[in-house]
């Protein structure tokens, strides 16, 4: 007879057996997901299985940006994607942080309604003017499916704050920054206080239909049934699911650099479609991305920091964005890991009549996360009451 390892005796007693509805990724997909379904459905049994504590792979490692695209990264989408999917794609982004603005006070998470801003740097000249030639008719396009012209002509006031060679920027209405790990706490509360229990810790093993429900066997060596389940992994899906190829990890840099003297900037900036991201945060410098520099060496799911692209971001920091004679005195740097594929639009289909998926949300997952949880929890809703 084997030694049973993992949970004692007297933990496995306080966990859940059974549920209606469980959740396997507590970032904000999941986390959304179990705010809607608890109120659609008060009463309703829902776990939460998260294989980290404390950190989520992408949802608490970002930048925290509150953003729903740069003229260039929207131009790029409607080329690759076709202008409906590409503008499809901006309305569920911009919905999503009008949500978050309507259900999340601001002091809850640090929000702020700073707006956005591209920014093209001196050997961008030319791309600017390219994206002035189509602002309006890029302007005209978006007005029809979020209510309001989102893009506008920049005058030089906080460029000004910036290293010198900057002179074009576009600004863009209705962004903003949060606080990620307190949002994600603040929306863990309520769900909370609606009787959803967060398992951290719990890797899923594997998953198995018995009796017409789906058994779900974890690390712990603590198996739960339920009725339905939602996959809300991300750019984790592959482990679960090897078998299908439709989403690859993707590492993404972010580093928070401390200078000799305060660094402040209004708003969150973009540049170079969108690949390289920065605003300040109390003080210092965030900046992250650079994933567009060594795209195959990013595809992974291991979380550790790519020195050259660490080392690539400071030197951009020096020359593209820091005030002439500024120092960087330190610094700290992490990784997080996003969902992609050969498309931007998320996955979200049911793998089986038990299993729902909705990954692959490409760097995307702030803003799409509550219109695709609100989404994910009608569609469990109907199916647990079919």
């Amino acid at each position: 007879m084997g030694i049973i390892t993992g949970l004692s005796y007297w933990e496995s007693q306080l966990l859940p057996a059974d549920c209606d509805v469980c959740i396997i990724g507590g970032g904000f997909t999941g986390a959304w997901t179990a705010f809607f379904l608890s109120r659609l459905n008060p009463g309703i049994r829902i776990v939460i299985l998260e294989e980290m504590t404390i950190s989520r792979g992408a949802s608490t490692r970002n930048a925290g940006f509150l953003c729903y695209g740069s003229p260039t990264e929207i131009l790029e989408d409607i080329e690759t994607m076709g202008e409906v999917k590409a503008l499809g794609l901006v309305r569920d982004r911009y919905m999503g942080l009008r949500k978050i603005q309507s259900l999340v006070p601001p002091g809850s998470a640090s929000i702020s309604w700073n707006s956005g801003y591209e920014l093209f740097t001196k050997s961008q000249s030319a791309t600017y003017d390219q994206v002035l030639n189509k602002l309006s008719e890029l302007n005209e396009s978006l007005k029809s499916v979020i209510g309001r012209d989102p893009y506008s002509k920049m005058d030089s006031g906080q460029l000004e704050k910036l290293a010198s060679g900057h002179s074009k920027a576009i600004k863009i209405e209705g962004e903003g920054q949060v606080h990620p790990a307190s949002l994600l706490k603040y929306i863990n509360q309520l769900n909370e206080s609606a009787g959803v229990r967060l398992l951290e810790g719990f890797r899923v093993e594997n998953l198995k239909e018995s009796a017409g429900k789906i058994e779900i066997e974890t690390n712990r060596n603590h198996r739960i049934s339920s009725s339905k389940v939602l996959i809300a992994t991300n750019g984790f899906y592959s482990r679960l699911f090897p078998q299908r190829p439709t989403v690859l990890p993707a590492r993404n840099q972010v580093l928070l650099l401390k200078l000799d003297q305060p660094f402040r900037l209004e708003g969150s900036w973009h540049s170079e479609n969108g690949y390289i991201y920065f605003r300040s945060v109390n003080g210092m410098l965030l900046i992250g991305g650079g994933r567009h520099w060594y795209r195959e060496d990013e595809v992974t799911d291991i979380m550790q920091v790519n020195e050259e692209i660490i080392n690539g971001l400071k030197e951009y920091a020096q020359t593209e964005i820091l005030p002439s004679g500024s120092r960087i005195k330190e610094y700290m740097s992490w990784s997080g890991i996003m969902g992609v594929g050969s498309t931007k639009d998320p996955v979200f289909e049911w793998t089986s009549n038990k299993i729902l998926s909705v990954v692959r949300l490409s760097g995307m997952g702030v803003a799409l996360s509550p219109v695709l949880g609100e989404k994910a929890a009608n569609e469990l809703y109907r199916s647990l009451n079919e």
